[in-house]
């Protein structure tokens, strides 16, 4: 014959009987305080504190961006505020030249110093790309691309990076491919 479990408490959500014996003992020995909620309410009310912090903290940031904004130096408009005759088929592109209009130093000499004098990536482009200046035009400059000079150091990039041998049983083509 099975025994029936008794149940000690009723949810203060949904009603459900909940909380035996057992589970009342385990609390008592840990000095813990009895539950009012069955476990399917506290798990729904978790998830609702988690949703909760979650968009506290998107609205949170979403100030810090709006208060960040409003530092720049020029006026800021909203995409309401423009005239549209179709705003269904309407494209809106910011091309060259907007970041460097409003002072944001972001030329690829720009990022040229940033890298500094001594970086491995700056000292390989510059390197491996056969172009008095391929800073200037840097998209232009790729096309200037030394590959010969590329292979014969491949092989030293590889040990490098520690890529094993491609018939050695543990080759990772990812290795390779990263290298």
């Amino acid at each position: 014959m099975s025994k029936k479990k008794i149940y000690l408490l009723k949810c203060i959500e949904c009603g459900a009987d909940f909380f035996t014996e057992g589970e009342r003992n385990f609390y008592k020995s840990k000095d813990l305080n009895m539950p009012k909620r069955c476990k399917a309410c506290r798990i729904k009310k978790k998830d609702r504190y988690e949703q909760k912090r979650r968009t506290e903290e998107k609205l949170e940031k979403q100030k810090e961006l709006e208060v960040f904004l409003i530092t720049f130096p020029f006026g800021q408009i909203k995409k309401s505020q423009v005239n549209l005759t179709d705003p269904s088929s309407t494209l809106f592109i910011i091309g060259n030249g907007f970041d460097l209009m409003h002072g944001v130093p972001s030329s690829y000499y720009n990022f040229r110093n940033f890298i500094g004098e001594n970086n491995i990536l700056r000292f390989t482009l510059e390197t491996y790309i056969r172009k008095d200046d391929i800073w200037g035009n840097f998209e232009s400059s790729l096309a200037y691309l030394d590959r010969e000079m590329m292979l014969i150091t491949i092989d030293d990039w590889l040990d490098n990076f520690d890529v094993l041998d491609e018939k050695e049983d543990d080759f990772s083509a990812t290795d390779f491919f990263a290298a």
